[in-house]
C-alpha cells in the first residue's frame, strides 16, 4: 500500500528538485555539502520515502543556495493555487 505524501511536502520536494537541474549542484556535491546520504537525498527529491526534515530542508536549501522558508513559502503558494 502507498504511503500518503501530503501535498505541500509534495511541493517542496518538487521546488528543491527544480531548484537543483536549474542550478550547477549534482545531487553527489549536495550530498557531500550536507551530509545527507545520497540515496536519502536522491529519494527526497524524488518522493520516493518521505518529506525532508526541518533540518535536511534547511541543508539542502543552503547548498542550493536559498532557504527553507523561501523553498516551504514557496510550495505553500503552490498548493493554495491548485
Amino acid at each position: 500500500m502507498p504511503t500518503y505524501i501530503d501535498p505541500l511536502d509534495l511541493a517542496v520536494s518538487a521546488l528543491l528538485k527544480a531548484r537543483q537541474k536549474a542550478g550547477t549542484a549534482t545531487y553527489e556535491q549536495i550530498a557531500a555539502e550536507t551530509g545527507i546520504g545520497l540515496r536519502t537525498l536522491k529519494r527526497i527529491f524524488n518522493d520516493e520515502r518521505r518529506p525532508p526534515t526541518v533540518g535536511e530542508l534547511h541543508a539542502i536549501a543552503k547548498a542550493l543556495g536559498t532557504t527553507a522558508l523561501d523553498v516551504a513559502s514557496e510550495a505553500e503558494g503552490v498548493v493554495e493555487d491548485v
